[in-house]
């Protein structure tokens, strides 16, 4: 009855080791994709952050070049704001005021040769500014292509956070739900063991459990045999 009892217990045991097992298998199972979900998004957001990081740099240079492209604008807005008012303070000369006042043909030559320099300086000094505005205009644009950039992976940046944050505490409640059902399959197992280690038949308590049974059967045995000797005689 004992033994019986203890197989009983012992089938019990494995029974709930098998559920436990099938239970482990599943959370293994339901686990892999949020881990690798989790280090799929670890990934990403450390990918966004060194795009972000260069970016910023990159805003930085930009802003410097800028700056001093803006100084170059400024001081090409000066020159030519001195050139046109040395051209104002001295007002228009023809080209007969040139020749009437020439001391000859050779004088007269290099002085309208001095004025279309002159002329032709300041249309250089426009299109330099014009130049240098429209290079400060790309920069802008730049600029501005940059910093829209960082605002949009700082998004992705803060909504992968989020997503990887919620996927973590689903991996914890598993985890903790597998070391709950390891350990109690780990406690189930020491109990089996612990009965096939009672009751196997090289224990103490099993050969003890035997030669009581043995002694039992002998004594029954030897009931019998007087009662038979009783009624023989009788």
């Amino acid at each position: 009855m004992i033994l019986a009892n203890a197989k009983k217990k012992l089938e019990q045991l494995q029974e709930q080791s098998r559920v436990i097992d099938q239970k482990i298998t599943l959370l293994e199972k339901e686990m892999a994709p949020i881990q690798k979900n989790i280090s799929e998004l670890t990934a990403e957001i450390n990918e966004f952050e060194k795009r972000i990081k260069t970016l910023e740099k990159e805003i930085k240079d930009v802003t410097k070049q800028m700056e001093e492209q803006e100084l170059e604008i400024k001081d090409t807005q000066e020159l030519l704001k001195k050139r046109l008012r040395a051209t104002y303070m001295a007002g228009e000369t023809s080209e007969l005021e040139i020749f009437l006042s020439a001391s000859d043909f050779s004088d007269f030559l290099a002085r309208s040769e001095f004025l279309r320099q002159v002329a032709k300086h300041d249309t250089n000094i426009i299109k330099s500014l014009e130049e240098q505005i429209k290079e400060l205009n790309r920069m802008l644009e730049d600029l501005n292509s940059k910093r829209t950039e960082v605002d949009e992976k700082k998004k992705l940046v803060e909504a992968d956070r989020a997503e990887h944050e919620a996927e973590m505490a689903v991996l914890n409640v598993k985890m903790r739900e597998l070391e709950t059902a390891q350990n109690k399959n780990a406690a189930n197992i020491k109990k089996q063991n612990e009965i096939i280690g009672t009751y196997s038949e090289d224990s103490a308590y099993y050969k003890q459990l035997l030669a009581q049974a043995e002694k039992e059967k002998a004594d029954f045995s030897a009931s019998l045999d007087k009662e038979i000797g009783n009624s023989n005689s009788s």
